[in-house]
């Protein structure tokens, strides 16, 4: 039997007492509180079989435990009103990656964990053992880990995902600009029907050293690649600026995806202007469009792509005033707004895309939660930071992961998933079973990263 640790939002946040439930398809589970904790145990029922039918309104959020082979999916069921319940924490059999100081790069990526479109197969990246893990998603949302495999590099930060391929970006380990180690690159892989993957023959990228690319995006006709380098070109920077910053600028790459699955450059473009760096993007879901957070601009550049791949900067939408750190992107599933993560100030953007090239602020949301400030100069003003977020596919929910950012991993409460409510106008409100803390289930410095949401 399974022995996890289960942070309870009730317990830690005020939000009422200790619960207990019974684990979907044949789990039980027992929550006792023990000094502001909760234990959560449970021995396998029927649920170990793969069931014929695919989950429903579940939560997946991998814990990048660093502890050697303690990386982790954590799975919760949510209700209609947007609570989460646990369901388990389930190891990749891989390790986490820890950023010791909280530098700009070695950390920042998204899409760590990605589920096929049938729901059936989750794929997790073990960025500190530099492997793929595939898993079953059975029917009451658990997992079962079916393959490990070698991501083809060092550091695997992103998974890009097609109907046959899947793409990783291979972060490596080199500092900004420098060469030991190996370089970074993107490696394809057929996706065979058990899931299992397969190395495409001459199907590796090679990056250029030091380049610390962030994220695989694949377009929405999967005719396309996205990625950002984000430390590509050596520049000079203002005196004065943070020393957290390396003097580099950003550039996204496309690559047009050949029938065989391999990949070829089709164009690239360096971020404009000054501050100069570049991290989320996402695509709009039916006009070739793409977003991307200009991390100190305090915008979110747009581009039009055109079926070449060929890349061009329309427009800079402006965040709110108080907005600071843009970083990672959601777009509805409609089309109709977009959401993005402000790493320094712990706050959620919203923009109307009314007109896709043209987007509107609409409104800043401060997340809730535990926090406290942090000495400057940092790249976050508070004690947690949120990365990753993505909403359920009904648009009615938009789910948020935050990490914690001290130095000295004193502040476990900092990582957590917040829940929002999407209302008919696209504008947010954090629900009041929300953040869950995360606090007991995986250590301070861990840093989750990653979220499923359907």
């Amino acid at each position: 039997m399974n022995v996890q640790r289960s942070g309870n939002e009730n317990a830690r946040s005020g939000y009422g007492g200790p619960q207990r439930t019974r684990w979907a398809g044949g789990m039980v589970v027992v929550l006792e509180q023990v000094e502001g904790r909760v234990l959560l145990s449970g021995g396998p029922g029927d649920s170990d079989k793969h069931a014929p039918a695919t989950a429903h309104n579940v939560v997946y959020v991998m814990s990048n435990n660093p502890t050697p082979g303690k990386n982790s999916i954590l799975a919760y069921r949510r209700s209609a009103a947007g609570k989460l319940t646990p369901i388990g924490e389930f190891r990749t059999g891989g390790t986490g990656y820890y950023n010791a100081n909280e530098r700009l790069g070695p950390d920042d990526s998204d899409q760590e964990i990605m589920v096929t479109p049938d729901h059936r197969t989750l794929y997790a990246v073990n960025s500190g053992s530099n492997t793929i893990t595939s898993f079953d998603i059975l029917a009451n949302g658990s997992l079962k880990r079916t393959g490990v495999f070698n991501s083809g590099g060092v550091n695997p930060a992103s998974i890009g995902l097609t109907d046959d391929n899947l793409y990783v970006i291979n972060k490596s380990n080199q500092d900004p600009g420098q060469t030991a180690g190996d370089n970074p690159n993107i490696t394809a892989f057929d996706i065979k029907h058990d899931g299992s993957l397969k190395a495409i023959p001459h199907g590796t990228v090679e990056l250029p050293a030091g380049v610390q690319p962030t994220q695989a995006l694949v377009s929405p006709d999967q005719k396309h690649l996205f990625i950002i380098n984000l430390f590509e070109n050596p520049t000079t920077l203002p005196p004065g600026f943070p020393p957290f910053a390396p003097p580099f600028t950003s550039t996204i790459v496309s690559y047009d995806i050949r029938s065989n699955g391999r990949l070829i450059e089709a164009d690239r473009e360096t971020n404009p202007g000054f501050p100069p760096y570049i991290l989320g993007l996402q695509a709009h879901p039916t006009a070739k469009v793409l977003y991307a957070g200009f991390l100190l601009n305090q915008t979110m550049g747009v581009y039009s792509y055109n079926k070449a791949g060929q890349l061009t900067l329309v427009d800079q939408a402006a965040t709110g005033p108080g907005d600071v750190g843009i970083c990672w992107i959601e777009v509805s599933k409609d089309g109709r707004f977009a959401y993005a993560t402000n790493a320094t100030t712990d706050t959620v953007t919203v923009f109307s895309l009314a007109d896709p090239l043209h987007p509107k602020f609409l409104q800043s949301v401060a997340l809730g939660g535990p926090k406290v400030g942090v000495p400057q100069p940092a790249p976050v003003l508070f004690s947690t930071t949120p990365f990753q977020l993505e909403l359920d596919d009904d648009d009615d929910f938009l789910f948020v992961v935050n990490h914690e950012t001290t130095l000295d991993d004193s502040f476990p409460d900092g990582n957590a998933v917040h829940v929002l409510k999407v209302g008919a106008d696209g504008l947010l409100t954090e629900v009041g079973t929300s953040p869950v803390l995360l606090t007991g289930i995986v250590p301070a410095g861990a840093h989750p990263k990653g979220v499923i949401v359907f």
